[in-house]
């Protein structure tokens, strides 16, 4: 059976049309267990919602050379022995190459010509917590670019599989501050293909931009993604 995943954000678009961005605030924000340079190995699920369901994983490990977050709804995807999740795209600075990696910053745009994306693993490695990297110093806040593809899936018994074209492209930013990790605020587009907007953080406050649909149903859509990383089958 078939399943439009992009079908998920037409209701989030639908229930937030007044705001063609939609910024939520985990409020209070979460410390992921990260400290200094030190690389924990393990997964933290975080529940942002407190509903006893993983909404976020931040997966940290040597294996990965750095740190990476991925979008889950319930578990992960496992066929032919291997396992499958989404993890958030890094950017990287297309003028500035010096840099591995590189943040935005407040009223910067995610998704303008100009920035490119590196692959999907970590989300930033040691030469983003170096000297010359935006998280140089405990304290330092920089904001992480992300798109999500959304396309056709169809489900088998060992999972979904991404079977392509009509593939619509969501940018969205999320606000990492280094002490303990601490994530801040999460924004995604609404509209596929439009860049989104970093606003001024508004962490341990109110939403920067109101959020008609509310929490619950952004993260569902955001759910929805959890396993899009697939090639059509042979």
């Amino acid at each position: 059976m078939k399943h439009l995943v992009a079908a998920v954000f037409a209701l989030l678009i639908g229930q937030a049309a007044s705001a063609a961005t939609v910024v939520v605030d985990t409020n209070p924000n979460i410390n992921t267990g990260y400290s200094g340079t030190t690389i924990t190995n393990g997964v933290q699920h975080i529940d942002v919602l407190a509903n006893g369901q993983s909404d976020l994983r931040f997966v940290a490990g040597s294996y990965f050379g750095g740190i990476s977050f991925a979008l889950v709804s319930g578990g992960s995807y496992a066929t032919d022995g291997k396992l499958y999740q989404t993890s958030i795209a890094r950017f990287r600075d297309a003028v500035s190459l010096e840099y591995f990696l590189t943040g935005f910053s407040v009223g910067d745009l995610v998704g303008e010509p100009g920035a490119t994306f590196g692959s999907s693993g970590k989300l930033y490695d040691d030469t983003f917590l170096s000297e010359k990297g935006p998280l140089k110093a405990p304290g330092s806040t920089a904001y992480i670019g992300f798109r999500i593809q959304a396309s056709s899936t169809y489900g088998t018994d060992d999972g979904l599989y991404f079977i392509g074209a009509p593939e619509e492209t969501y940018y969205g930013y999320i606000e990492l501050t280094r002490g303990s990790v601490i994530l801040g605020d999460i924004g995604l587009s609404g509209i596929s293909g439009a860049s989104v907007l970093i606003p001024a953080s508004s962490s341990g406050g109110t939403s920067t931009v109101p959020l008609p649909a509310g929490m619950p149903l952004l993260l569902a859509g955001l759910g929805g993604f959890a396993a899009l990383r697939r090639k059509a089958r042979a």
